[in-house]
């Protein structure tokens, strides 16, 4: 592993030192590990300054995701990559509050060198559904109008908790026996080994269009959110759950993974640490009780946190700061 990030540095070296020559760049922004590797390798004493995207723990999230040994040589190298790409970048952008804190001290460097972006997504695209809408993509996905509907849209893996999604459909569909679970996913086999027999019987799994996703998310009621917690996904904001709260969506699932804060006080993000049973009744006591104005909240907190709006916002942020490290 170590030979190939060297014979990749290398290659990448050539192309980076010619794109910024090519392109008159002002900044070099690589994203995550490897390519920042590559511009290490060019020499970054001959490039434009650095912005540098971590864009979560990516050393760390081999080891728990990936089953890379953390005390192997592959990981010091990785490590090495990290500390190196945030000492001599004039600005370092990550996700989450945590994540800057953490690399912070790993490299020794000052705070206030990172910036947190958010993962924006285009509100024209996800929106909520006037009611023609909704009815229409409940009518093509055999769904009635009145059942509530539970989407989550996603991968399909351990970390995915298809356990808990599972467990939450089954505990709303205890209380509204009309209830559905809608998985849009391009890995539609193994989503249904995911969720067991049990579930199955209310799920509609489509592998989705990219195009088709926001209708499909607008028609639902609320989406599921759950994340396995470790030390790397604090460092992660998971893209769904913008597009949820875009949409309209109330959300159940794990708080501590993301930027769910300001969903949880405005009280349509509820945490998994309540159970199965405490969200359905949430779901529908709360949620269906008022989802128009639910969703009106849901669509706010979602164009303040999480809209491209927000993002440029943010990029503009640590652009005005990397020009002020480096005097522009």
């Amino acid at each position: 592993a170590c030979l190939t990030f060297l014979w990749g540095s290398e290659v990448g070296a050539r192309d980076v030192r010619k794109a910024a020559r090519d392109f008159a760049s002002d900044l070099i922004m690589p994203r995550s590990l490897i390519p920042v590797l590559a511009v290490l390798a060019a020499g970054p004493a001959r490039l434009p300054p650095i912005l540098f995207d971590a864009d979560g723990l990516a050393a760390d999230e081999k080891v728990e995701f990936a089953g890379l040994n953390p005390r192997g040589p592959a990981y010091r190298v990785l490590r090495w990559i990290e500390r190196a790409a945030i000492c001599r970048s004039a600005q370092v952008l990550v996700r989450t509050e945590v994540a800057a804190d953490i690399l912070a001290a790993r490299a020794g460097v000052e705070r206030d060198r990172f910036t947190i972006v958010a993962n924006g997504r285009d509100p024209e695209l996800f929106h909520p559904a006037d009611p023609a809408q909704r009815a229409a993509t409940r009518a093509e996905l055999g769904i009635a109008p009145d059942a509530p509907l539970l989407v989550y849209a996603g991968s399909v893996g351990p970390q995915y908790r298809f356990d808990l999604i599972a467990q939450t459909a089954l505990a709303v569909r205890a209380r509204r026996p009309d209830a559905r679970l809608l998985i849009l996913t391009g890995e539609p086999d193994a989503a249904r080994s995911a969720l067991g027999v049990k579930a199955l019987g209310m799920t509609i799994i489509r592998k989705a269009a990219s195009a088709e996703v926001p209708a499909s998310l607008a028609a639902a009621d609320a989406g599921l959110a759950f994340r396995a917690t470790s030390f790397s996904t604090q460092a992660i904001a998971p893209i769904k759950l913008g597009e949820y709260l875009l949409c309209g969506l109330p959300v159940i699932g794990t708080a501590a993974v993301g930027d769910a804060a300001v969903a949880v006080k405005e009280g349509v993000f509820l945490d998994e640490a309540v159970g199965p049973d405490r969200a359905a009744i949430w779901l529908s006591e709360t949620v269906l009780a008022d989802r128009t104005g639910l969703a009106q909240r849901a669509r706010t907190v979602g164009l303040e946190r999480f809209s491209l709006a927000r993002s440029v916002q943010d990029y503009l942020t640590a652009l005005t700061a990397a020009c002020g490290r480096i005097a522009c």
